[in-house]
């Protein structure tokens, strides 16, 4: 089997997010050692200021409704920073945060926000955010907000230049693996191959069958819809394709690249045997034992450590394998995780509270926090040196991959259930790999010109080194 690919190191690794130079002028910037006395006393140590003391001046009184969808590991964090920092320092601004189903959440915020009845601040996920731009109803982030320079999603503006997205972190697929299986095996986590063929034939050896030839045991199981879609695009990006044309009025869903990948994910189920629609949906089957592998997204670290507390020291990550062996032409696909925006249907010292609310849950010591509870890669590229965040193994993985991941901009938010529509064909009932593509590919094709779209895809430039 062939050993995993050598990680960058951290001098390499900053370089390819363009961290090097920074790195570089500090070293130089030391100064030569003396012993002399100081001829004057030392500076008083300095106290850090109170919540209270650095709170900024606020003129609105009342309370700030705060919508998330369900997420408990991020839920704490929020609640935390309400309670330890927000509260002290504004007693009299009430932030209530309200977590809603994910199921329910999509279609609340566009009704609601689109409508301009909803709530003066909320989580928006990425694709959410690209329709209630449309209809006019964000805030944008003022120029002093944050330092942009430092922040990966700064190059994702708009027409008018405004920046109306600074996400919590960042998400993208990896390997989960169980460990005490794989030691059972014999198998380390740097032989976890890094090309995908040889991945599937490690992950195949731990298939089990009854009598009957049902399966007992599985191989790799990412048996869930978003992990369909994440997959997709991870391959389509790995063979150097692209997900629609230069003026995004047209996919490219129909042509070789991404009916060679819905080719895969059939095979991953009816060739290969790694997974079963059987088994539980998700990571169920990863955090019961089923499995000792999962192609699953950052983000569903904390849900296994929600839903399988026991599980939380017996599993770990690696960067997820591509059909070359090697990040290029790319990795694949990253995704925000986009966080809290403010809605500009409010009065002026409302919009200026919530405004506050959200730098200082999305900006220091906050920020980490954040990053850390979502189990995601950071959005600041200082935080890539913060051990705080490299010590989380799951975000290690995936800060070692993103110089070589597509950030596909906007993701149409009429495709989901094309989508569905064409996994369920090629999983649930073996259809045509190719007819099933080109059948999503013709009715986004009449939705596309109708809107403005904002695809970042094609401003991809690898890593030269």
């Amino acid at each position: 089997m062939k050993p995993r690919q050598r990680s960058l190191n951290r001098r390499e690794f900053l370089k390819a997010m363009g961290l090097g130079g920074a790195a570089a002028v500090l070293a130089s910037c030391g100064g030569t050692a003396t012993t002399q006395a100081p001829t004057q006393p030392p500076p008083p140590i300095a106290v850090p200021p109170t919540a209270a003391q650095s709170a900024k001046t606020l003129t609105y009184k009342g309370t700030l409704d705060l919508w998330d969808w369900e997420f408990p590991v991020r839920q704490k964090v929020y609640q935390d920073f309400i309670d330890n920092k927000w509260t002290p320092a504004y007693p009299d601004i009430k932030v209530n945060m309200q977590a809603l189903p994910w199921g329910d959440m999509e279609t609340k915020i566009l009704t609601v926000a689109s409508a301009k009845n909803g709530p003066p601040m909320s989580n928006v996920f990425f694709f959410w955010r690209y329709e209630l731009e449309r209809a006019g109803v964000l805030n944008p982030f003022p120029e002093d907000f944050t330092d942009w320079n430092d922040r990966i999603s700064s190059t994702f503006v708009r027409d008018d230049g405004k920046i109306r997205a600074i996400p919590s972190g960042w998400f993208m697929d990896m390997i989960y693996y169980n460990k005490e299986m794989l030691d059972k095996a014999g198998i380390k986590p740097a032989d976890i191959p890094t090309k995908m063929d040889d991945f599937i034939k490690m992950a195949q050896q731990f298939i089990q069958k009854d009598n009957d030839g049902k399966l007992t045991a599985l191989g790799c199981i990412m048996n869930d819809y978003w992990q369909h879609e994440y997959l997709w695009c991870d391959l389509i990006y790995e063979q150097g394709g692209w997900m629609y044309n230069e003026d995004g009025t047209k996919s490219l869903w129909d042509e070789e690249p991404a009916i060679n990948a819905l080719q895969f994910i059939q095979d991953w189920y009816h060739k290969y045997q790694l997974d079963s629609v059987d088994f539980p949906a998700g990571y169920t089957s990863f955090g019961n034992g089923s499995a000792p592998f999962f192609f699953g997204s950052g983000w569903n670290t904390a849900w296994i450590y929600n839903d399988f507390p026991d599980f939380k020291d017996k599993f770990d990550t690696v960067p997820a394998p591509t059909l070359s062996g090697k990040p290029t032409p790319s990795w694949g696909l990253f995704c925000p995780e986009e966080g809290l925006q403010v809605f500009n249907y409010f009065s002026a010292d409302m919009q200026e509270a919530c405004a506050e609310f959200v730098k200082g849950i999305t900006t220091g010591d906050s920020e980490v926090d954040l990053v850390v509870g979502n189990i995601c890669a950071p959005d600041s590229r200082k935080l890539f040196e913060d051990t705080r965040i490299t010590s989380v193994p799951t975000v290690k993985a995936m800060m070692d991959t993103m110089p070589w991941r597509v950030h596909p901009g906007e993701r149409p938010i009429e495709a989901e259930k094309l989508w569905r529509t064409m996994f369920d064909s090629v999983i649930l009932t073996k259809g045509d790999a190719k007819a099933a593509a080109q059948e999503a590919a013709k009715a986004i094709n009449i939705e596309l010109p109708k809107k403005k779209r904002y695809f970042t895809e094609r401003n991809y430039q690898p890593p030269t080194a």
